[in-house]
């Protein structure tokens, strides 16, 4: 059992890095919208969804 304290870590984002939750919204629009979809559309739709600084190319790097 441990006895640190967790609110004594620190998350330290970097402006460069993706967004931590990108790989699940990708998977699950994919998955909504069907398997004909494109990168491009899933950006389409990731953005829309409140995210504006989700591009494309982000996307096509978690797309696997």
């Amino acid at each position: 059992m441990s006895t640190e304290d967790p609110r004594a870590f620190a998350v330290e984002t970097n402006p460069n890095e993706q967004n931590p939750g990108l790989p699940r919204l990708v998977l699950e629009i994919r998955a909504r919208l069907g398997g004909n979809v494109t990168p491009e559309q899933v950006g389409a739709e990731i953005r829309a969804s409140g995210l504006p600084e989700v591009s494309d190319e982000d996307v096509r790097q978690v797309w696997g």
